[in-house]
């Protein structure tokens, strides 16, 4: 198995939305993986908080009726989650925390001995 892409998801966080740049500029110089951001909001908050000069940033919008608790806003994942399996169905996703990234290629030399149609947890020294 070899990864496509790592995406990311966001909504409007002056906390985490800088993070944006340093992830996508580093997947796209370290690895041959496309940084894929999933930015649930609207327009303006896409355009006033993140940049897009690496990797590709899709904005999708968010669903107010679904959010229980605008601080803990788990329907900005599940849209990533969904964005995985319809917009890159051919695409082998690695899906990441925005302010996350791997110091070792570790990861990835482990899951290179398993098949394509395969969803892999990588939690622990054995992905399952």
């Amino acid at each position: 198995m070899e990864i496509d892409r790592v995406v990311f998801c966001l909504n409007s966080s002056p906390l985490y939305s800088g993070m944006w740049d340093i992830v996508s500029e580093v997947y796209t110089k370290k690895t041959n993986f496309i940084p894929t951001l999933i930015f649930c909001g609207t327009e303006e908050e896409l355009k006033n908080e993140v940049k897009s000069d690496f990797g590709e940033v899709y904005l999708v919008p968010k669903f107010p009726q679904y959010i229980q608790d605008p601080y803990h806003d788990w329907t900005t994942t599940w849209t990533a989650m969904w964005a995985i399996a319809n917009m890159f169905s051919n695409d082998i996703c690695l899906f990441s925390g925005i302010d996350e990234i791997p110091i070792s290629t570790n990861l990835w030399d482990k899951i290179k001995e398993y098949d394509d149609d395969k969803y892999i947890i990588p939690l622990g020294s054995n992905p399952y």
